[in-house]
């Protein structure tokens, strides 16, 4: 939509699950407080209402008022050296609603425009470290929520990263066999 706030769309005749999403402008936008919605003021796409389009009719009334969503942050550290760790993806999410971000060279992240509920932060590095879920957990059904409200700010919401352990071995076929290559082991 730009800086105006009016929005246009041309669609061929049909029904369409409409969002406004602040996130979703192209090249160097300023990140938005608000949360996204779909039409009528839904949070998720399992409880959006579809607008109906007639072939050669405009539908209007289409609003969205967005709300000010509540805000996570925190900062990530190596758990050997307590040094923090750039370039940490972090995830926000539950069954509604998924936001990530990133941390910076101090560890340091945000995640804004939130809406008001129950979600489990996740804290993934690329094979650096080992994913972390919120409060030191080390898979998603043992992570420990986080409860949001907008439009609060939740500061707090730290990681202490662990190195990965290795396993390394080889693959033969019958006994005194070479090696067989090219063969993956999960």
């Amino acid at each position: 939509t730009g800086s105006m706030t009016e929005y246009y769309l041309e669609v061929s005749y049909g029904n369409y699950y409409i969002h406004a999403n602040p996130f979703s402008c192209a090249g160097g936008c300023p990140q938005q407080e608000n949360a996204r919605e779909y039409y009528n003021n839904r949070i998720a796409f399992a409880d959006a209402d579809p607008v109906a389009v007639t072939a050669g009719m405009q539908t209007s009334g289409v609003n969205f008022q967005l709300e000010i969503g509540a805000q996570i942050s925190g900062t990530v550290t190596d758990e050997n050296t307590s040094l923090p760790v750039a370039n940490v993806f972090v995830n926000l999410y539950n069954n509604s609603f998924s936001q990530t971000g990133y941390t910076n060279a101090s560890g340091v992240y945000s995640i804004i425009g939130i809406p008001t509920g129950t979600y489990q932060v996740a804290f993934n590095s690329s094979g650096n470290y080992v994913t972390e879920y919120y409060n030191g957990k080390f898979n998603s059904s043992q992570a420990d929520l986080v409860q949001v409200t907008a439009p609060n700010v939740l500061p707090g919401i730290d990681a202490s990263l662990t190195s990965p352990g290795k396993i390394s071995g080889t693959v033969t076929g019958d006994p005194g066999s070479l090696p067989l290559e090219t063969i993956g082991v999960i």
